[in-house]
């Protein structure tokens, strides 16, 4: 069920977002990559912030190659598509929830793991990008 829900929501926000058919294709093929690394990473000592940055490392890589190896591709729509499964959207409303409901400190610890959990997403799509630039 999560596998099958996040390629389709991986591949509805690629066309979302102004891509093609082949671009959603893409975007659902690798989502299918993510779930699996997510699930083996889950299952090692491997912390989550790490792992996010694995993820997203992998993934940018992952995105840079098809659009290499087929220029058709917009490398752009499918990162945005797949990087929409990462984000920590949950977390950073029951952060918000914690705080409005008295728990301040609780909140913005949450908050504040959230948002480095963004960064290191942030980080690892802007590796793959400086690397996949350099071979185009």
């Amino acid at each position: 069920a999560i596998l099958t829900g996040s390629v389709l929501a991986a591949a509805s926000f690629a066309m979302f977002f102004g891509g093609t058919a082949e671009d959603a294709a893409i975007a659902g093929l690798l989502a299918i990559g993510i779930c699996i690394l997510q699930k083996y990473l889950s299952r090692t000592k491997v912390r989550i912030m790490e792992s996010n940055l694995l993820v997203s490392l992998m993934l940018g890589l992952s995105a840079g190659v098809f659009s290499v190896v087929l220029p058709s591709l917009h490398m752009d729509k499918i990162l945005i598509g797949d990087i929409m499964l990462l984000i920590p959207g949950l977390q950073m409303t029951n952060s918000i929830r914690n705080m409005l409901v008295g728990d301040t400190i609780s909140g913005i610890v949450r908050l504040t793991e959230s948002l480095m959990w963004a960064v290191a997403i942030a980080c690892g799509i802007m590796v793959s990008l400086a690397v996949i630039s350099r071979i185009k």
